[in-house]
């Protein structure tokens, strides 16, 4: 089987919390062995402005790729999946089965965060799609989704062992990421041992951000369809560590000169605290992925 020699030739243009433009000037690249004919080489390059849902690769991102060639509808796993270590982008083997197509073709990329698909103990098949589910700990009515975006009918090109497509744009399942950063060390759990409720109460009926449920991977026609499952939860999502804080990631959220409650819950022993703002105004963008951050010892 062909090894695989990943270089993505450009970091992202736009940090969580802001959506302005900035041109992708920096390039970060590698250099694959040379006379290594049984390498696939990847160039992946990110022109012109971008907005997307981050200022820079970290260790543990990764990218999902379908080819659109592999028509079956039975392997709905990923044909290849690019972890970024911190330093650079390794990249596994094509799955089996999988094939890239000599003229040419289309593929679908994926950004999943931490969920990692790939290994997900809740998946099911089923009416032609794949669902991947992941959840709070023991506590199975709320779904953990990282940040999610994608690319659709990327083309790419295979030559001379070298896989070469371009992304101008991405599409956002998650676009409102409320981030709690732990400064005064008193969140000790893991981080899907936490629940965050998020409410605006100055409306009636109470509206709720939306929340995902599984990531459902379906085959339309000529590609590869990244869908949000069901969740009716009442904005509630646990958490995922990152560098600064835990991270909650909703699909939208919406409120004018709102109050606006976040609860949050510790699974392990029941207690919830909370913190409220008056007259705040949150407008998620469907662009890009809009945060907030808020202090753990803001919550009482």
């Amino acid at each position: 089987m062909k090894k695989i020699f990943a270089i993505l030739m450009a970091v992202f243009a736009i940090a969580v919390v802001s959506c302005s433009k900035e041109d992708l000037n920096d390039i970060v690249s590698a250099d694959p062995q040379e006379n290594d004919f049984e390498t696939i080489k990847i160039n992946i390059t990110f022109p012109g402005e971008t907005k997307a849902a981050k200022n820079a690769w970290v260790a543990g991102d990764k990218l999902n790729i379908w080819f659109q060639v592999n028509e079956s509808t039975d392997h709905l796993s990923p044909d290849l999946v690019i972890t970024y270590d911190g330093s650079t982008w390794k990249a596994g083997s094509l799955r089996s089965g999988a094939t890239l197509s000599a003229s040419g073709d289309n593929m679908t990329l994926l950004y999943e965060g931490h969920n990692n698909i790939i290994s997900c103990d809740n998946y099911n098949y089923y009416n032609g799609s794949a669902w991947y589910s992941f959840y709070a700990k023991d506590y199975h009515n709320v779904y953990s989704n990282g940040l999610i975006f994608y690319a659709y009918n990327i083309k790419y090109t295979y030559s001379d062992n070298t896989l070469s497509a371009k992304i101008s744009t991405w599409q956002y399942a998650t676009r409102f990421k409320v981030l709690i950063k732990n400064n005064d060390n008193g969140m000790i759990h893991n981080p899907n041992e936490y629940i965050l409720q998020v409410v605006n109460n100055s409306t009636d009926p109470i509206s709720y951000p939306g929340s995902r449920g599984a990531i459902v991977i379906r085959r339309e026609y000529d590609r590869i369809d990244v869908n949000n499952g069901s969740s009716n939860y009442e904005g509630r999502v646990s958490g995922f560590q990152e560098a600064d804080g835990i991270a909650f990631y909703y699909t939208s959220f919406n409120a004018t000169n709102a109050d606006i409650t976040f609860s949050l819950r510790d699974i392990n022993n029941g207690t919830v605290k909370t913190y409220s703002v008056t007259n705040k105004t949150i407008a998620a963008n469907q662009n890009c992925c809009t945060g907030i951050v808020l202090n753990y010892s803001s919550f009482n």
